[in-house]
């Protein structure tokens, strides 16, 4: 699912009765602790070698086709509670139990799958663990680390310094450990996953770096004047090649309104854009979704979007942009792959939600089990995406196992 800001954030699980695990002290990069690799010093300019394959987003790393990996814990009650990866069969419905981790621990990623291999942060601990299942493999590391997306070769954590108004990028490699600092445009604002070998980003483009936003109206007469660049960047070599650009707060339109954009994911070669046209007391008048080439050209229409729509969130099939959605109504939903709007969804937000997209063309339901008790008495359940468009509530109840942690997390 597409976040505010479209930032990758990480989804780290903990139990609620454990201390959280310690920070990594400003400047400081967490590194292998392993004889084989000694800690990397960090440096100014990345030195690491291409993306191998495109780099995932946190939500399409927990899906690997009709297997979707969670976290769960042991029963407390059959000794020291340990977590668990867990595997969900999307055409069963039926979770089993992969691996149990085995150390305890603080906090611990969500699990993310790559290359028929599970790959779970756990306090210092990178797991790397079969897809087929049997013994895992454990590199050591120097601090906590929680990637919020990856490619074949390494994991990235990507987060927001407002000390220095600019995401932080950090890179580890998944076979030694080491990691490194990855250098992103100044300012940058925004920044998405995408299954590219590069990534997609919006950064700021101003005369004087902006101040903060404590500074009122210097920050408010600097960021009048701001400019959003769109474009591609590439993590390794540093390379940005613009896609878009338009002014912070829109485009002005002939009667004094602004029409801005938001980046919602690529699919079948082109970029999807949220547009709106708000007024000067910032109600949007009109909305929409356009598309263009992955270079900036070719810019289509798609769809309007209906009066009200504020909130638009976005589901990924196979690494890919495939729903964007809004609540109007009850939900409506814009299917990417045929170009058609459904508004007759069977679940409604007061009563569940649609949570992922399978690699089987079927949708993960959280359902409010106070409501569907009967039809889902654990909660959770999947449907033909045809059938859920349709309206249908023909739901197939998930037979989960043990205790879950984060199942409806995207």
């Amino acid at each position: 699912m597409k976040r505010t800001l479209f930032a990758l954030l990480a989804l780290a699980v903990s139990l609620t009765a454990c201390t959280p695990a310690a920070s990594v002290p400003e400047g400081e990069v967490p590194t292998a602790a392993t004889a084989e690799a000694a800690p990397a010093a960090e440096s100014e300019k990345a030195e690491t070698p291409a993306a191998a394959g495109g780099i995932r987003g946190d939500g399409d790393l927990q899906q690997d086709g009709a297997l979707r990996y969670s976290i769960g814990y042991t029963d407390p009650s059959e000794g020291e509670q340990k977590f668990r990866v867990l595997v969900l069969d999307c055409a069963t419905g039926k979770q089993t139990s992969l691996y149990t981790l085995e150390e305890p621990a603080q906090t611990v990623s969500n699990p993310f799958v790559v290359n028929g291999t599970v790959y779970v942060f756990a306090d210092q601990t990178m797991y790397q663990i079969p897809t087929a299942g049997g013994e895992a493999r454990k590199v050591a590391l120097s601090a906590p680390f929680y990637p919020t997306s990856m490619d074949d070769t390494a994991g990235y954590s990507f987060s927001y310094d407002d000390s220095v108004k600019n995401f932080l990028c950090t890179r580890l490699d998944l076979q030694t450990g080491e990691c490194s600092r990855v250098n992103l445009p100044a300012q940058t604002q925004e920044i998405r996953a995408v299954n590219e070998p590069r990534v997609f980003l919006c950064h700021l483009v101003t005369e004087a770096p902006l101040p903060g936003v404590e500074e009122g109206e210097i920050y408010a007469a600097a960021i009048q004047n701001a400019v959003c660049e769109y474009g591609w960047y590439d993590l390794a070599t540093g390379d940005f090649q613009k896609v878009a650009e338009e002014p912070y707060y829109g485009v002005v339109q002939s009667d004094g309104t602004k029409r801005r954009r938001e980046f919602q994911g690529l699919a079948d070669g082109r970029l999807y854009f949220v547009w709106r046209i708000v007024d000067g007391e910032s109600v949007t008048r009109s909305a929409g979704i356009e598309s263009c080439a992955l270079d900036g050209t070719d810019w289509q229409a798609a769809t309007d979007l209906p009066a009200g729509s504020d909130a638009v969130w976005t589901l990924e099939q196979n690494d890919a942009l495939r729903w964007i959605m809004s609540e109007n109504d009850g939900l409506w939903v814009y299917d990417v792959a045929d170009g058609q709007t459904y508004t007759d969804g069977a679940v409604s937000l007061p009563d569940g939600w649609a949570y992922a997209l399978t690699g089987n063309d079927r949708v993960m339901l959280s359902l409010d089990p106070n409501l569907y008790g009967d039809q889902c008495p654990g909660g959770y359940a999947m449907e033909e995406m045809a059938d859920f468009l349709a309206g249908s509530t023909d739901w197939i109840p998930l037979e989960l196992c043990g205790e879950q942690i984060g199942m409806g997390t995207i």
